[in-house]
């Protein structure tokens, strides 16, 4: 008996956007040595397959792996669908583009990564169906945040909270910073508020 496996209809990406990573973690990417032509990213589980196409002396292909069992950028693209092309990695880290549905999709792309960088820059947007081109470079400064704001992210982080599915709770992260979750809630979604805001402010 032959079985047919039905493929989805493709699905329309309205924006192309490129965006500056600057990872908080040592990525394997940005520790590749000379100039690199051609960067290649694979998840298997939790482990993350880096190639660099390095030209200096001579041209070589260098390959290493890491455990990213926490959040990484290139986990992030997975998780929201998007297929990261990633075009350049150095000193301000990485330069990768992608495709996404919408604004909205973008807004969370970009919330979740600035929850793996230390700096977000969305340098390009353009529109599939016009044409039209909004270049700008858009840093978020993570010097707004308060303390105890850092401290709620970077737990909410460290814990699954902005995993899909949520692998910890409100309650949860509450109990271990001994706040409570009403305490909580407001920092974060403070943190979330002011990130957001800076990035598309006039969008």
């Amino acid at each position: 008996m032959t079985r047919f496996t039905q493929v989805p209809e493709p699905e329309e990406r309205e924006l192309r956007v490129v965006i500056q990573v600057q990872p908080e973690t040592g990525c394997p990417l940005v520790e590749f040595e000379g100039r690199s032509e051609t960067l290649k990213s694979q998840l298997s589980g939790d482990i993350c397959h880096c190639e660099a196409i390095v030209e200096d002396a001579d041209t070589r292909v260098e390959h290493t792996t890491k455990d990213v069992s926490d959040p990484c950028v290139c986990s992030v693209f997975h998780e929201n669908a998007c297929v990261a092309d990633i075009t350049d990695a150095g000193e301000r880290g990485l330069t990768i583009t992608t495709y996404v549905r919408d604004r909205t999709v973008l807004e969370e792309l970009i919330e979740d990564l600035n929850n793996v960088g230390d700096s977000v820059r969305l340098v390009e947007i353009t529109s599939n169906y016009d044409g039209n081109i909004d270049k700008r470079v858009e840093e978020v400064d993570l010097s707004s945040l308060t303390e105890k704001q850092r401290s709620a992210a970077k737990l909410a982080i460290e814990m699954g909270y902005y995993q899909r599915p949520r692998e910890t709770s409100l309650e949860e992260m509450a109990a271990e910073l001994d706040i409570s979750q009403q305490a909580l809630s407001q920092r974060l979604g403070a943190v979330e508020e002011k990130l957001i805001t800076q990035l598309f402010t006039d969008a």
